[in-house]
């Protein structure tokens, strides 16, 4: 039984609040924290898809809600919207500890969808130290295709800007984020190594915003293939025949996001076989959620726009069978 735990503070991260356990609970190796949370002392924690929180839920007398874990602290909702029932229910069995199955077989997907780097925005640090005597690591920092704090539109840092220290989730280790590097500079006082305009930033911060409306979003499924062909046709790049005119569509969304902003996502486009030519077709083939989110703002201007067209009694694609 753990006699205490933290309170999860508001956008933390799950794993942030496990880190600051392990800290507080004065465990000298991590090994011990993982039996303590999980029962799985020798487990790979990964901060994108933690496992076995059933377990936890179980040993602090279910005073946390694991679907408030789930849904409010992980990554997990982001991918609701563009699964499947059955993927979605896999997932979230995985979340919990049932199954066996690792996230890449259910997702379908390996690129940019795993925190490789824990990043933080130098005045939510500030703000977090001064309200609630400790920083953490923010969600809304970590979901995938997020470069810039939206509270603040700044980039996020992973690394320390005088040293050069990365901030990583490394095996054996539970990070947290502190007021100091392990060098002992204050990240508070020191200038950003990412204090400059970006040449994308209003594109980022556009992106950043479906990413987290996404995950805020009421779960649905949709048929995008149905969406994407009304969208299509409005639009004229679509006629009867669903033929699409793929060389003007590409080159219009070329215009509206660049090469080198596609880029940084690993969205961009090829010249044969390229997501753009079947995302829009496919109804049985997953896509990355920021494929659907840069085609969603480009035929509707923004994923929160469609989602209140389709409130307004306009039935496209919604309660449909998606990948």
């Amino acid at each position: 039984m753990i006699v205490s735990f933290p309170s999860m503070f508001s956008d933390e991260l799950f794993y942030s609040c496990c880190a600051r356990y392990h800290n507080e609970s004065g465990n000298a190796e991590v090994m011990q924290t993982l039996d303590d949370l999980f029962g799985m002392p020798h487990m790979v924690f990964d901060p994108s898809y933690p496992k076995n929180l059933d377990y936890l839920v179980a040993q602090l007398n279910n005073i946390i809600d694991v679907n408030q874990i789930i849904y409010e602290h992980t990554i997990f909702p982001l991918f609701v919207p563009f699964l499947n029932r059955g993927r979605v229910d896999h997932l979230y069995k995985m979340f919990r500890g049932e199954g066996k199955n690792y996230a890449n077989h259910i997702l379908g997907i390996k690129n940019n969808l795993r925190i490789t780097s824990l990043k933080y925005c130098r005045m939510c640090l500030i703000n977090d130290d001064e309200m609630f005597g400790t920083p953490y690591w923010h969600r809304s920092h970590h979901l995938p295709g997020v470069h810039m704090c939206l509270a603040h539109h700044v980039s996020l840092e992973s690394k320390c800007p005088v040293c050069s220290a990365e901030f990583k989730p490394k095996k054996g280790n539970l990070t947290r984020l502190n007021r100091y590097c392990e060098n002992g500079h204050d990240l508070t006082k020191v200038i950003p190594l990412n204090n400059f305009r970006d040449e994308h930033i209003e594109l980022m911060i556009e992106l950043a915003q479906d990413v987290s409306f996404v995950c805020h979003l009421d779960e649905h499924s949709f048929n995008w293939s149905e969406v994407y062909e009304v969208g299509l046709r409005e639009l004229g790049y679509c006629g009867k025949n669903r033929r699409v005119n793929l060389t003007r569509l590409r080159n219009d969304m070329q215009k509206a996001f660049p090469e080198s902003f596609l880029a940084r996502f690993d969205c961009h486009f090829n010249d044969n076989g390229d997501w753009l030519t079947s995302i829009y077709l496919k109804k049985q083939t997953i896509f990355h959620p920021l494929q659907h989110l840069l085609l969603i703002r480009f035929l509707f201007g923004s994923i929160s726009e469609l989602v209140v067209r389709l409130k307004k009694n306009d039935p496209i694609g919604q309660n449909s069978n998606v990948a």
